[in-house]
């Protein structure tokens, strides 16, 4: 027992001594990863655009180069970036995919979309937020400043080069409100599949099936690789990102985020047994742990429900139903952009988001027909812009008076976290 009470002791000691070097290591590495990446230099005229390139360090981790217009890629390539054409308009996007508040991605959609501002070919920039979550950040910071500079993200990177040169940001993400209620009934739904078998257990494998192959595609070439998301630009800066992102959740909404950490703990030392220091056995001078069969089926079933419950509302509410409104929204934008018809487009079935909607979205809306028209030079015209949300701020002059006025061909670009972006494309590809 002696020995017990000194090895639980000498634990604390290390806690106390490991957390604050933790917090440190933190933000050492943090400074350290901002050192590493290039500079940007935020260009803040509104007539005139530079097409001059990028400077970068020769030392950097992330190099840009000059890119001509009439190349094949529009931006720099990058493991987390994706670049295709929309079949529909044939308009280009550019998919930035991002490990939420990590210093790597935020450098990667901020340089993105500074490059395309400066090469004039930058259209609209739509970012993974609803309205609620903007305005409520952006309260936040009007508030308390100094938050900006800690809880900084890829987000609002990409938002202040969008405005700097005066192009819009759209908020293109499903309202976060609908997500909660998607995720807790989804839960409930979870639940009572588990417990009614053998209908509930076929129920739940059928809409996981079709949640992972929607939310998880694969066969394009095209596709992200898993490898982006071993980038070693991104694991260097992920402690900054397992800081940052739930430290984001609990400065904006204290108690729910306080109840879900809660949670996570409860059902991690259930899962766990409830070890305490009677469990403890000294064999020479080193205490394990035992054990009794009952406690170890235990474990691996919660283990097991914790799985099955967390990947069914990470797969439907959270990847699968989000990607139909982010890639909705990001056709909306390329219809905007829409100048002529050509072989990648379809010239008698225009779809079009009042009627006559075919492929995915006819599906979703219920509405299969085909509205046989002629595309005009330009479409613009044809989007409501009050369907639209836009980050409050966003000049709209430049969609709505000429989108491609000046002749050159505009690219889309959205910023989003990395596991939306190959279900997104799949959605896009294939409508």
């Amino acid at each position: 027992e002696i020995k017990i009470n000194a090895f639980m002791m000498y634990q604390q000691q290390i806690k106390a001594i490991l957390l604050p070097c933790y917090c440190v290591l933190i933000l050492v590495l943090a400074s350290s990863v901002h050192s590493f990446l290039p500079s940007v230099n935020l260009m803040r005229s509104s007539n005139t655009r530079s097409s001059t390139n990028v400077n970068s360090n020769s030392n950097s981790i992330i190099r840009l180069r000059a890119m001509e217009v009439s190349s094949s890629t529009v931006v720099t390539p990058a493991p987390q970036l994706l670049e295709f054409r929309e079949p529909l308009t044939n308009v280009t996007v550019v998919l930035v995919g991002s490990m939420h508040y990590n210093p790597t991605s935020i450098r990667l959609a901020s340089q993105t979309v500074q490059q395309l501002g400066q090469q004039n070919r930058l259209g609209s920039v739509l970012i993974e937020s609803c309205d609620l979550r903007w305005n409520k950040t952006m309260d936040l910071y009007e508030t308390k400043p100094y938050l900006k500079s800690i809880l900084g993200n890829e987000m609002r990177a990409a938002q202040e080069q969008a405005f700097a040169f005066n192009l819009p940001v759209v908020l293109g993400d499903q309202r976060i409100n609908i997500t909660s209620a998607a995720m807790k009934e989804s839960f409930k739904q979870t639940i009572t599949d588990l417990v009614t078998p053998p209908s509930g257990w076929r129920r739940f494998k059928e809409e996981f099936d079709v949640a992972w192959e929607d939310a998880v595609p694969n066969g394009d070439s095209q596709y992200l690789s898993p490898l982006a998301f071993f980038d070693p630009r991104l694991l260097l800066a992920l402690p900054v990102s397992l800081v940052k992102y739930p430290l984001s959740f609990l400065v904006r909404d204290p108690l729910p985020t306080s109840i879900v950490f809660a949670v996570l703990f409860g059902l991690s030392f259930v899962s766990t047994g409830g070890v305490s220091a009677d469990d403890f056995t000294a064999v020479g001078s080193t205490p394990i742990t035992t054990y009794t069969d009952i406690e170890v089926f235990g474990n691996l079933f919660f283990a097991v429900l914790e799985t099955v419950v967390f990947a069914r509302l990470l797969l439907k509410p959270l990847l699968a139903d989000r990607n139909v409104i982010l890639a909705e929204n990001i056709l909306q934008q390329c219809k905007i952009y829409e100048t002529t018809n050509n072989a990648n487009t379809k010239s008698t079935a225009a779809t079009t988001f009042g009627g006559g909607v075919g492929g995915w979205f006819g599906f979703l809306t219920g509405d299969t027909g085909t509205k046989t028209t002629s595309p005009p030079a330009r479409t613009g015209s044809r989007i409501p812009m009050d369907d639209i949300i836009y980050a409050p701020g966003s000049l709209l002059d430049n969609t709505q008076a000429g989108a491609n006025g000046d002749g050159t061909e505009k690219v889309v670009v959205a910023v989003l976290g990395m596991a939306h972006l190959n279900g997104v494309m799949k959605l896009l590809k294939e409508q």
